[in-house]
């Protein structure tokens, strides 16, 4: 009998449920009106244009939450990140990163981001109960 690595697994399950986000995201993606229905939740910025901060989708598979892209100010951007990181998380190398979808049981919570809100955290199991809500869309006030 041949033992199997513990970690091994486990980094392996979590690539094998990356690629599952990014697929149901990708098709999602390719089908507007089907992404529309099943969207099921929105947290939006509390500024004039209302940035999509999370998408929020129930699936078979589990709940999916996908995270547009953002700039960061060239200071903060400096502060919280690499040049590696930079490099690789990037669409311009630098400061305009790259969105990403994943499943929540993979976060603790959710760093929500867009050009005018830096770092807006909000807890999982906050995000779960408000898609319980009739709520479609949350607008995060500036304090919150």
């Amino acid at each position: 009998m041949v033992a199997t690595d513990p970690l091994a697994e486990t980094f392996k399950y979590a690539y094998e449920r990356q690629k599952q986000a990014d697929t149901i995201y990708a098709a999602l993606r390719s089908n507007e009106k089907i992404r529309k229905k099943t969207l099921a939740l929105t947290y939006r910025c509390h500024t004039r244009e209302r940035c999509t901060l999370a998408e929020i989708y129930p699936s078979p598979n589990g709940v999916l939450v996908y995270l547009p892209p953002y700039k960061r100010s060239p200071q903060r951007n400096q502060e919280t990140s690499s040049p590696e990181g930079r490099k690789a998380n990037t669409s311009d190398g630098d400061r305009r990163w790259n969105g990403h979808a994943f499943f929540i049981e993979a976060a603790w919570n959710l760093t929500l981001n867009c050009d005018h809100i830096d770092t807006h955290i909000i807890d999982r199991e906050q995000v779960l109960e408000d898609m319980k809500s009739d709520r479609k869309s949350i607008v995060l006030d500036a304090a919150d």
